[in-house]
């Protein structure tokens, strides 16, 4: 069989003229590709794709036509293009009297890897209540003409094509127009908003603020994503730019760091934060994100949506990347954040006066509660940043010279001292989807750590609850060489158990700059950024810090070092800043809230039955990636 997508493709490199080859998932690679395909097609061959004639539902609330196409120019940022594609599409029309300005309508732009059906379940939904619902499949995937553009470019003129195609044939009202999705299409919703002032509201599901934020962070590659994401852009699924792999090989290798920047920039809403600012209508945004995610972090939503001058409201939940709207795709009456993103198209393009836009703008679950299903598993504040930088608590890294060492707030003498560790075997790690699944997060037996492979800086037992609202950060030396990683993680230890709990994580590769040669001869400091997250660590327990040299979630450089040097001491300060709130703060649900689970329905846990959508995919995509990571441990 003819293969030129990529999808079986082993990464290989040139570097200094000595070529090597990469198998990225190592024994795991084929099996990995081979069980997606596998899935995908099981997927593929029990959901609906076929096309009809416009179809009335039993109710006779609204009609459905999954016959349309969406015109879109094949080369759009071309000069002098007219060469059309047709992108497979769906629409739901509502049977109520239409309104005098006409029907307000969502766009659905489907996720990586799916198709235009996805959204089939809430497009019924929203239908019944009066929104014209039209749903595209993006270039490139699922039978779509064209090559898959990552967000780019040319999907945003997609979206732009299938506004005013909308306008031009249905009795929609230009003035109350929303785009939305989950995962890619949540991007290129928002990335569409920034550029089109027609857009009057965006729902944006385990979505990005900066790409290379989200795929590159800390200079890393997140490889286990970024596997699963070239694996379902390749055959049978999807038809990728080559650009795409030419982009990820930059990424494994360290190479074109300036146009592999320029790649993933414009394909980051933050970079636009200034145009949209400027408009005289900024649209209502509306953001569901998921605390566990580590391939779309909640970091760089976070930063657009503290520079957004717009209405806007974040959500954020447990689980891992999709997984806190997935209930919604699969028929879910109770799904936490489907029914505000209902409230908010209500609000703001129904007019509707539903409290939503005097509620919390930021409403988080606190992870720690999560596996007990405690009362008080959500929290409200009214803006970003959700602390006051005068409550962070400051802790000096105190080292005791054999790889341990504590955490104090009060200050301390500093043993000058040079600690190093090996790189060669991960000792926490970073949690993936079987961290997220867990509830509250990944456990570790405490007693397990090898002091030779991470160092261990812990606080006294704490007398009052530490809660932790937002994004810590930890600045020390060491000496570095190029490639050098480092992984940070933050976790609760409860000394009954003897387990320590996850908190939080953090990755830095330090890189040499291009054309430099020689790593610098003195300590360096670095400064890591931890993913935001809400959790508590309870009076009675200790928290940890533990630095690592390995995270088998994220990709290690053939010439990493296998051994990293820490330096300490009163010219060389280390310290770990956490932002907190001094107690629990009330969660404000909505008027209609009230029964509403917050907390395992937020992830999808208590789904109910009914029209599946484009889940089945979805959930398939998530098994997969189940048996490549249990079969990788």
């Amino acid at each position: 069989m003819k293969n030129d997508s990529g999808f079986f493709q082993i990464r290989s490199y040139t570097r200094k003229k000595s070529t090597f080859t990469v198998f990225p998932m190592r024994d795991s690679v084929v099996y990995y590709y081979l069980v997606l395909a596998t899935l995908f097609l099981i997927g593929l061959a029990v959901h609906n794709t076929s096309y009809g004639v416009p179809k009335e539902n039993a109710e006779n609330t609204h009609t459905w036509d999954n016959a349309i196409t969406i015109p879109t120019l094949l080369s759009p940022q071309a000069e002098f293009s007219t060469e059309q594609i047709h992108l497979p599409a769906n629409i739901f029309i509502p049977l109520s009297l239409k309104p005098e300005d006409g029907y307000p309508a969502i766009i659905f732009i489907n996720s990586w890897a799916m198709n235009e059906t996805q959204y089939k379940s809430q497009a019924k939904k929203f239908a019944n209540e009066g929104y014209i619902v039209l749903s595209y499949t993006t270039r490139g995937f699922r039978g779509a003409p064209g090559l898959i553009d990552t967000a780019g470019p040319k999907d945003i003129a997609d979206a732009t094509s299938a506004i005013t195609w909308l306008i031009d044939n249905y009795p929609v009202d230009a003035n109350a127009i929303a785009l939305g999705g989950i995962s890619y299409g949540s991007g290129i919703a928002l990335l569409t908003a920034t550029q089109d002032s027609r857009v009057a509201a965006v729902i944006s599901m385990s979505t990005w603020g900066s790409l290379l934020e989200s795929l590159w962070g800390g200079e890393t590659p997140q490889e286990t994503w970024l596997d699963i994401l070239l694996g379902a852009a390749g055959w049978p699924i999807g038809r990728p730019d080559p650009e795409i792999l030419e982009m990820a090989d930059n990424m494994f290798s360290h190479q074109n760091i300036v146009q592999t920047m320029d790649w993933a920039n414009i394909r980051s809403p933050i970079r636009y934060i200034e145009q949209i600012n400027n408009r005289e209508y900024m649209p209502a945004v509306y953001i569901s994100n998921n605390l566990h995610d580590y391939l779309f972090q909640p970091n760089s939503i976070i930063e657009f949506l503290t520079q957004y001058r717009g209405p806007w409201r974040l959500d954020l939940n447990v689980g891992t990347h999709g997984t806190g709207e997935a209930g919604g795709l699969a028929g879910s009456s109770s799904s936490y954040p489907w029914i505000v993103a209902k409230a908010w198209l209500d609000h703001y393009l129904k007019g509707e006066k539903n409290n939503i836009d005097q509620r919390g703008k930021v409403n988080t679950v606190v992870h720690s509660r999560t596996q007990e299903g405690a009362p008080g598993i959500r929290e409200s504040f009214e803006g970003l940043p959700v602390t006051d930088i005068a409550n962070d608590l400051v802790f000096t890294l105190v080292p005791q010279g054999d790889n341990t060492g504590f955490l104090r707030t009060v200050p301390a003498t500093i043993m000058e001292v040079e600690q190093r560790i090996k790189t060669t075997a991960q000792q926490v790690g970073s949690g993936g989807i079987f961290g997220a699944l867990q509830g509250s997060g990944l456990r570790v037996d405490f007693d397990e750590i090898d002091t030779e492979r991470a160092l261990i800086f812990t606080t006294d037992i704490l007398e009052e609850t530490l809660y932790l609202r937002g994004s810590a950060s930890l600045k020390f030396f060491a000496k570095v060489e190029h490639n050098s990683q480092f992984f940070a993680y933050l976790l609760a230890y409860n000394a009954d158990t003897g387990k320590a709990h996850w908190i939080g994580h953090s990755p830095l590769t330090w890189h040499l700059p291009e054309g430099e040669t020689v790593a610098p001869n003195d300590p360096i400091e670095l400064s890591m950024k931890f993913y935001w997250t809400a959790n508590d660590i309870d009076k009675g327990e200790k928290m940890v810090l533990i630095i690592d040299g390995k995270d088998g979630d994220y990709w290690r450089y053939r010439d990493t070092p296998e051994t990293n040097f820490f330096v300490f001491g009163n010219e060389y300060p280390a310290e770990l800043v956490l932002p907190r709130t001094l107690g629990v703060t009330p969660f404000l649900p909505l008027d209609d809230q009230e029964s509403v689970d917050t907390s395992r329905g937020a992830n999808g846990a208590s789904a109910e039955g009914g029209g599946v959508g484009g889940s089945i995919n979805w959930t398939l995509l998530l098994v997969g990636l189940l048996l490549l990571r249990l079969r990788q441990q």
